[in-house]
């Protein structure tokens, strides 16, 4: 169909309007409708219905879109299609002609194909409508799906509420169940309870349960009844009769086990270990009846303190007639002449046994732990075998019984009593505090007039080490005692070390009789010296103990130089002390290996008595050749060894002297010796020093004459050699 031969359509539009702008639409019997492309809506509807006004605002308004043709005009200039029409000088018109013809063309091929086809469009319209319906349907259903599943979800969450609900309800009535139930359980007396506490004897173990289990009831509804419980008045007068029958029990079976203690040969150790088993009864009074608590631990106390007072008392008295008789006096000093001691008239009596005064012997064996721990002392055998002791020996006994039970007795009261710190040792000291100031009462009586030294000095070794072992168990409760023990026995050690240093400072020399041999009193000095040392050893220093033994050594020196005055030949005094020392070193390193002071100072003075005795020992044989050595030497040492004169003759005559006369002078040195040291092996220690001596004064010799102004001397050819010297000396190693 041309376009100019359509009704109502202009053949001649207005070329401003762009054709492209609108767009035909076949409606009912192929009507043609503008459409506004950009608004989409029909051109006649702007005026449908609507006052004029109003249309001439929309017209004005659709109108507006032309304002903008030439701008479209210009892109549309830029299209390559009207850009290749235009240069080929193509009329628009024709252009524009030809491509209306084609679009009609086209539009006619579509009507057609859309008639051929309009009853298959008619059958995929009902089909179309048909499946609508479908779905519709199946919208309906899934809407209403959507809804019941958004009811079920609703419930879900409730249901969810509800379960969280019901488990918080569940919790709190599990917590009150529990708690409600472990309150009754804990309130509640049950009637076994009632028939075991009334019927049971304390001795049963079930008493004993259900005795823990009455006293924690007890606390229990206390605590309850400072809240205002109403529950704990139920059961209040019920506990009160419980805790009054179980205090009446438990009271009259300690103080039937406290009574116990009081019947003769009773081993109240076997009570106290029963009343240990049962430890918790003290508890429950403590917790329940304070003043039956107190009732049973008064009547402990009283008891046990009265035991132990008797029993040491009693022990004591019977252990002190046990000891030696012959005790040492004031006359047994290391000073003191023994005729003094025997007085005028002597008595031919036998001698009765003593401990020895001066050595320790086999006095240190009860230092020993095995002999510390071991049984005490029975009184009754020991009298019916006439046995008698040392003091130290009824000491360590004494004391051991008062460790092993005192020590015992503490543990008790910590244990039982449930004390502890200064609370446990007052108590234990209302227990022992009689007999303890009994036994330093005794002891002080005792040693105020003892003169035993070593005795004393072990009795001090003997408390030190029964503090150590008190230390190891954990018991404190008997360290003042021994400290006040040492207090007591120290100061009298002092003392009596302190007689002895005086007894030497008073000896008169003259009153002794002195031979080269060693002397007595040396002897006594030595004994106590390693006596002493051996148990410095044995314990802790004691400042003044050992500032008196420093003491008595200085005055032990002095009297043997006093002594050794005596003899008016210098050789003699030189023997006489050495022999001394050499007691002294001999006793001493026989009983203690440690390198102490006075070891030191005994080994040092040995050896400068002994070098002095040999130079004593060599001057009658080689003097001359002494002299001239140490003439030059001393020449050496100021630098002035160019004055020594080469004199040959006297010189000759020296070593001449010397080759003549020194195999038979060592012959000489060793007889002199033998007959004057007693001590072989100290004879053959002077004797090696004698000839080293010997060597070294030789040697020095031949480096003297090895001097410029010796050189041209004939006699240095006359020299011995060294070597010989030291083989002839070695056949005296083995002379003792």
């Amino acid at each position: 169909m041309d376009i100019q031969s359509k009704p109502g359509v202009d053949p001649h539009p207005d070329p401003s309007i762009d054709v492209d702008t609108f767009t035909r639409t076949k409606a009912g019997n192929s009507k043609d409708i503008l459409l506004d492309e950009t608004t989409g809506r029909r051109l006649s509807d702007i005026t449908d219905g609507r006052p004029e006004d109003d249309f001439d605002k929309q017209l004005f308004y659709d109108l507006s879109i032309f304002d903008d043709v030439d701008s479209k005009m210009k892109e549309n200039l830029d299209n390559e299609l009207v850009k290749t029409a235009l240069d080929q000088g193509i009329d628009m018109r024709d252009y524009v002609a030809d491509v209306e013809a084609e679009l009609k063309r086209v539009e006619d091929f579509a009507l057609n194909d859309y008639i051929a086809e309009a009853a298959n469009i008619a059958s995929l319209h009902y089909q179309i409508k048909s499946c609508d319906s479908a779905l519709g349907l199946i919208e309906d259903m899934l809407t209403s799906f959507k809804t019941n599943l958004g009811n079920i979800s609703t419930e879900i969450r409730w249901l969810q509420q509800q379960s969280a609900n019901m488990s918080v309800k569940l919790k709190n009535r599990q917590a009150v169940r529990s708690e409600l139930s472990q309150y009754i359980n804990e309130l509640a007396v049950p009637e076994s309870m009632i028939r075991c506490i009334v019927e049971s004897s304390v001795t049963d173990q079930a008493f004993v349960e259900q005795l823990h289990e009455l006293n924690h009831k007890i606390g229990f509804a206390k605590q309850q009844a400072f809240q205002d419980a109403r529950s704990a008045q139920d059961v209040r007068d019920v506990l009160l009769k419980l805790r009054v029958k179980a205090t009446a029990k438990i009271r009259d079976y300690l103080l039937q086990k406290i009574q116990q203690f009081k019947k003769p040969m009773t081993n109240y150790q076997m009570a106290q270990n029963a009343m240990l088993k049962f430890r918790f009864f003290y508890e429950f009074l403590l917790n329940t009846e304070r003043e039956i608590a107190r009732e049973a631990k008064d009547s402990y106390l009283e008891t046990t303190s009265k035991i132990f007072y008797s029993y040491f008392k009693h022990y004591w008295s019977r252990l002190i007639k046990l000891q030696l008789e012959d005790l040492p006096t004031k006359d047994d000093l290391i000073g003191v002449d023994e005729s003094a001691k025997r007085g005028l008239f002597f008595s031919t009596v036998q001698p009765k046994i003593r401990a020895p005064v001066f050595s320790l012997g086999e006095r240190a064996m009860i230092l020993l732990p095995v002999n510390l721990e071991g049984a005490v002392i029975v009184p009754h055998t020991s009298s019916q075998s006439n046995q008698r002791y040392p003091f130290e020996v009824l000491f360590r006994s004494m004391h051991w019984a008062l460790v092993d039970n005192a020590s015992r007795e503490y543990l008790f009261i910590i244990d039982f009593f449930m004390l502890s710190g200064q609370a446990a040792q007052d108590l234990f000291n209302e227990i022992w505090g009689k007999t303890m100031l009994v036994l330093l009462k005794n002891l002080e009586e005792f040693v105020v007039t003892s003169y035993d030294s070593i005795g004393l000095y072990l009795c001090l070794q003997i408390t030190q080490k029964y503090r150590e072992l008190l230390d190891k168990r954990g018991v404190t409760a008997l360290e003042p005692y021994f400290e006040a023990v040492t207090q007591i026995v120290l100061p009298r050690l002092e003392y009596v070390l302190d007689l002895n240093v005086q007894s030497l400072r008073a000896a008169d020399p003259s009153a002794f009789k002195i031979t080269s041999q060693p002397h007595y009193i040396t002897r006594r000095y030595a004994e106590l010296l390693a006596a002493v040392l051996v148990l410095k050893n044995q314990g802790p220093d004691y400042p003044k103990v050992t500032a008196s033994i420093r003491q008595l050594q200085m005055e032990m020196d002095s009297l043997i130089m006093r002594m050794a005055a005596e003899f008016s030949d210098r050789k003699f005094q030189l023997i006489f002390m050495i022999n001394n020392y050499d007691t002294i070193w001999t006793v001493v390193q026989e009983h203690t290996q440690e390198d102490s002071r006075e070891m030191e100072t005994l080994r040092g003075t040995l050896a400068q008595r002994v070098n002095d005795f040999v130079e004593q020992l060599l001057w009658p044989y080689f003097g001359p050749m002494i002299e001239f050595i140490k003439h030059s030497e001393a020449a050496m040492e100021r630098n002035l060894a160019d004055t020594i004169k080469a004199d040959e003759k006297k010189i000759g005559s020296l070593v001449r002297s010397f080759n003549t006369n020194w195999k038979k002078a060592m012959d000489e040195i060793n007889a002199e010796i033998m007959r004057t040291f007693s001590n072989f092996k100290q004879g053959t220690s002077i004797l090696q020093t004698a000839l080293t001596h010997l060597v070294q004064y030789y040697h020095r010799l031949h480096k003297i004459l090895s001097l410029p102004q010796f050189k041209n001397l004939s006699v240095r050819g006359e020299l011995i050699n060294l070597h010989h010297l030291m083989v002839e000396v070695k056949k005296y190693k083995t002379t003792f």
